[in-house]
């Protein structure tokens, strides 16, 4: 039987990292030597997710003003909005849950 619980959690928990991912490269976008890292989610056997944070290929690009972090602050905030998506996403499922749960119980009393 699938847990939903534990689904919708690691759910949110893949959102948090991705957020907290892309919140550090937005902050250090403009660190000389800063080395930027994407979240990359993956299914697991159970039916949940985990997120695996990777260091970003390149981690630097040339410009005009020298080497910078390879952050485009366009798509790390994209990857908020995908995040803030996500969150709420696992949170009506867990509120779906709920209810269902609360049926069931109302039906067998």
């Amino acid at each position: 039987m699938v847990d939903v619980t534990s689904i919708a959690l690691s759910g949110l928990n893949a959102a948090s990292t991705r957020l907290a991912n892309s919140a550090n490269n937005i902050v250090n976008a403009r660190t000389p030597g800063f080395k930027p890292s994407d979240a990359v989610t993956e299914s697991v056997d159970n039916g949940g997710v985990i997120v695996d944070i990777r260091e970003r290929t390149p981690a630097s690009v040339q410009t005009g003003n020298g080497e910078v972090p390879n952050v485009s602050l366009e798509q790390e905030v994209v990857n908020s909005i995908t995040a803030e998506s996500d969150f709420k996403a696992n949170l009506a499922l867990l509120k779906t849950q709920k209810e269902l749960d609360k049926s069931l119980l109302d039906i067998q009393a």
